[in-house]
């Protein structure tokens, strides 16, 4: 229901453009990536943190990997899987490729789980 005070709550928090005077003192919200699809708003602290993130694990990746090489160049450590495509689009130093889906079970080539990827 639009005047379910969850979704006023949710929507206010996802606008882009009005950040409040609160979240103003502990960052800001920056949209990364192309736009349209393949773009993410994330929570950019850096002046705090000096960094987005140490490291990003991207699944899915297709043909755009925009956002992932605007983390990348910010300094993460990016981690792509996709069991679709052969190669990625585009590439960084930063970036570490696997031909592999996630699944609930590993499959040694072919898919892992997330504690696979998180340990790699």
């Amino acid at each position: 229901a639009p005047n379910d005070p969850w979704v006023i709550r949710l929507v206010d928090a996802l606008r882009v453009e009005e950040p409040t005077e609160e979240a103003l003192c502990r960052g800001r919200k920056r949209r990364f990536g192309a736009p349209g699809d393949g773009g993410y708003v994330v929570w950019d602290a850096v002046p705090a943190a000096g960094r987005l993130c140490d490291v990003l694990l991207s699944y899915g990746v297709g043909t755009n990997v925009d956002f992932e090489f605007e983390m990348a160049s910010a300094g993460a450590q990016v981690h792509l899987f996709d069991h679709t495509v052969q190669t990625l689009p585009r590439s960084h130093p930063n970036f570490t490729f696997r031909r592999e889906a996630l699944a609930a079970k590993s499959v040694p080539g072919v898919a892992g789980t997330l504690e696979d990827h998180l340990l790699s």
